[in-house]
């Protein structure tokens, strides 16, 4: 015992159970450790018995107290707590006299009397710790971050779980029980809430991986994956936002390209079949450099791929979005080029002072040195001053040169009169006489641009006409731009089925040559179109611009060359090939220039990126990881077809059909005797009012008309056999047989019966003829007419995409009843012209 220490010893009498030691000195110990011996040696060996120990021995203590003195120590400890707190019941909150003291649940400890017993006469330091609910805290061990949160969440929940319990508790308690269902339901919410918070979300995680690369990682394309059906197109680019702008933002001195991959879905009413389709919808390439601003460039892109989507829905007979196949990321480095857009001449340029450098930040250099060539200053001329921002918008930019392109017209395609029923003499047992007799005719006008070719051309010696001189429009061969005034209303139904002057007007999405009543601006015309259109009653406005130039027939030996060798032609190879070789002439004076694409396979990095930081460089095609294509723009256009010489040639082929119609079928036939049906570029198909149109013809046919294709000995004694193959005569389709019945739905779309054999003639755009042959009947034209319904084939194509071929079924609406070209009346037969006076009635 000497040996050890006063806190061993100390440790030795708590272990012992002994009291009073905390103030004893060490001899005091020693005493009172050797006086009292330990009386149960498992005690103090075994440190799981301590407590059990210390309350047996509390136990002991406390059995000796009377029943008064502890009745009046309790009273006494009641009254000092009463006038501290008040106990609220109701509410189980905890309040002071004047106040709430704690807006706290009062927890549900079980009460112990040892824990309200009177002090002893010893002090107090040596009575036992009285049983208590509250938890000893211990030191624990330093622990990581992690563990911390872990640590801190899992608390939390207890404490929600705690709370719960009480509540259930408080709920179910006699002075709570009107509100149990209120705190029951307010409970659930709660619980909804907070496994709210801590679930874990099911949202769909997208990743942007690289799928392709090529040239050492020069062109790369990543992809984002959409693996959860359900996605709208908006959802899904709003929803991958965060990732994009995130890779984005890693990256800089690239051009991007966005290519949204779908799965286009169209469903056959009739049978129910679903066509799915793989579709793609393309942004514009966009640079982005260190300053772009990622989320504009990417709302950009949004906005053309959700365009694109539009318009495939519109124009693709039906297609909509069956699911979102993902997004991809087309991108190629880039090095933008250094410095600024105002560059300083050299110096041996600069002490000459002969050039303007104008000190522009934009891309407009050539139009500010000319606008400063006109308004030259003295002092500072590189400047860019609001007086020469003022003068620039003076000028005219636009039309530096002719717009010859915009002179051209093609073929005129349009369905006047829907549905029409032949009767007369000709169809025996089927005619009617009580009705009036009507032949439907259907002319074909020989090889009508090759008639266009043998006249007078232009050759050459372009030249600009003084505004002084524009009256003398007719005495030279010339093109002009002018105004036409509108037709007048008392000649709307004159010129309803054929209106002169067509023009090119976008509808909906897409240009189409129309046939109006309205006035036009600077139309572009040939002068002999234009005074046939004179000669018909149009009548000129203002005349804007006039060029002439030289003109001949220098065609005319080349054209009847191959018209005598097709004449002359056995079979129906040599009769094409001589076609074809008028045609072949007038393709190349039409080709357009502008749609000619310049791509560049390239295998090597350096030469992938020079084309790639050009600013024509459009987009790139990954084959492999050694060969790409690099799309690029033209920055220069070589205009080195005759355009000019195409758009006579269509002018002038007008020409014939206008005078056709007008100076001989609408003389002939006045009084609406003569309805057009339809016209085909060179075709023109009418209802005719008259007892034989045949015989009508018969003092015209040297003149107008091939009749080598209607049998000799023809019923009506007509001459056979007359100007075969002579180009400009009009030839009888049908080759003198009776045509029965018409339908027509919209250009390019009709069908006619014939009478003698019933044989069906079917025209039908953009269907194989072998599925319209098929599957497409007479009576299918005539139903989509007159019930409104759209009627869709399938058909197998070929496609390509990255030089491979594959097979494609599609489901294409074939017929469709509706027809913007022209004003349907409710009868479903009969059209307006746009612009016509009762357009609106």
């Amino acid at each position: 015992m000497e040996k050890n220490t006063v806190v061993q010893l100390r440790r030795i009498a708590k272990d012992r159970g002994l009291h009073g030691y905390s103030r004893l000195r060490k001899d005091e110990l020693i005493r009172l450790i050797q006086s009292r011996p330990s009386t149960s040696s498992a005690a103090s060996s075994k440190k799981g018995d301590s407590k059990r120990a210390k309350r047996e021995k509390r136990e002991t203590d406390w059995s000796g107290i009377g029943k008064e003195e502890w009745e009046k120590w309790l009273n006494k400890q009641t009254e000092k707590v009463e006038k501290l707190k008040k106990v609220d019941t109701k509410k189980g909150v905890l309040k002071r006299v004047d106040g709430p003291l704690l807006d706290l649940p009062i927890p549900q400890q079980r009460q112990n009397n040892a824990d309200l017993l009177p002090p002893r006469s010893s002090n107090l330091l040596d009575d036992l710790v009285p049983e208590h609910g509250q938890k000893i805290l211990k030191p624990t061990k330093p622990q990581g971050v992690k563990k911390k949160i872990e640590k801190a969440v899992d608390w939390g929940k207890k404490k929600v779980e705690d709370w719960g319990q009480w509540l259930k508790g408080v709920a179910n308690t006699p002075q709570a029980r009107h509100t149990g269902v209120f705190v029951a339901n307010n409970l659930k919410d709660f619980k909804e809430h907070i496994n709210e918070l801590y679930k874990t979300s099911d949202q769909p995680r997208f990743k942007i991986f690289p799928k392709k690369s090529s040239l050492k990682q020069f062109a790369k394309m990543y992809t984002i994956i959409d693996g959860v059906k359900g996605y709208g197109v908006l959802e899904f680019l709003q929803a991958v936002k965060p990732i994009v702008i995130n890779f984005l933002q890693t990256q800089k001195n690239i051009k991007i390209k966005f290519v949204l991959r779908c799965n286009m879905s169209k469903t056959n009413i009739a049978t129910g079949e679903t066509t799915v389709k793989l579709a793609y919808f393309k942004s514009f390439v966009e640079t982005v450099i260190e300053e772009t601003d990622r989320k504009e460039i990417y709302e950009k892109s949004v906005d053309k791929m959700r365009k694109s989507m539009a318009k495939f829905m519109r124009e693709g007979s039906g297609w909509d979005l069956h699911s979102i196949k993902g997004l991809d990321l087309h991108t190629v480095k880039y090095t933008p080029l250094k410095g600024s857009s105002y560059i300083k001449l050299p110096k041996h340029l600069e002490r000459k002072m002969a050039i303007i450098n104008m000190k522009n930040k934009d891309e407009e250099c050539f139009k500010w040195c000319v606008t400063r060539a006109l308004y030259p200053v003295r002092n500072n001329p590189e400047r860019i001053t609001k007086i020469l921002k003022k003068q620039v918008e003076k000028l005219v930019w636009d039309g530096i040169e002719f717009p010859m392109e915009a002179g051209i017209r093609g073929g005129i395609s349009m369905i006047p009169t829907r549905h029409s029923k032949a009767n007369n003499k000709y169809m025996e047992e089927s005619f009617d006489p009580t009705q009036p007799s009507k032949f439907i005719m259907y002319l074909d006008a020989n090889n009508l641009y090759g008639w266009a070719m043998s006249k007078s051309l232009p050759t050459g010696g372009f030249k600009w006409v003084d505004e002084k001189d524009f009256t003398e429009w007719k005495s030279f061969a010339c093109i002009l731009e002018v105004d036409l005034k509108g037709v007048t209303s008392e000649l709307h139904d004159h010129f309803n089925d054929y209106p002169p002057a067509p023009e090119n007007l976008l509808i909906g999405k897409v240009h189409k040559l129309v046939c109006t009543l309205n006035e036009k601006k600077k139309y572009i015309v040939h002068h002999e179109t234009l005074k046939h259109y004179m000669s018909l009653g149009i009548e000129i406005g203002k005349i804007h611009r006039v060029i002439r130039f030289n003109e001949s027939p220098w065609m005319k030996k080349y054209i009847d060359l191959n018209t005598s060798l097709r004449a002359k032609a056995k079979n129906e190879f040599e009769k094409d090939f001589y076609k074809l070789m008028n045609n072949a002439v007038f393709g190349k004076t039409m080709e357009n220039i502008r749609k000619r694409v310049d791509v560049r396979l390239v295998n090597s990095e350096e030469k992938a990126k020079k084309l790639a930081n050009k600013v024509n460089f459009e987009h790139c095609t990954i084959f492999s990881e050694d060969l790409c294509a690099m799309h690029m723009r033209k920055t220069q256009i070589l205009f080195n077809k005759p355009l000019y010489l195409g758009m006579s040639i269509l002018d002038i082929s007008k020409t014939l059909m206008y005078d056709f119609h007008y100076n001989y079928i609408k003389p002939k036939y006045p009084n609406d005797k003569s309805k057009l049906l339809f016209t085909d570029t060179d075709s023109l198909c009418y209802e005719i009012q008259t007892e034989d149109f045949y015989r009508d013809i018969t003092n015209d046919v040297d003149s107008l008309f091939d009749t080598s294709n209607i049998r000799e000995g023809h019923c009506s004694g007509v001459p056979t056999g007359v100007n075969k193959k002579v180009i400009g005569m009009f030839k009888d389709e049908a080759g003198g047989k009776i045509i029965e019945e018409f339908v027509g739905l919209r250009a390019k779309l009709y069908s006619y019966k014939m009478f003698d054999d019933g044989e069906e003639k079917k025209k039908c755009k953009g269907v194989k003829q072998g599925v319209v042959e098929r599957t497409i009947g007479f009576d299918d034209y005539k139903r989509c007419l007159f019930g409104g319904e759209k009627q869709l084939r399938k058909m197998n194509t070929l496609r390509s995409r990255k030089h491979e071929m594959y097979m494609e079924e599609i489901n294409k609406v074939a017929l469709s009843a509706d027809d913007d070209k022209r004003i349907i009346l409710p009868d479903k037969i009969h059209t307006y012209a746009i612009g016509h006076c009762r357009e609106h009635t």
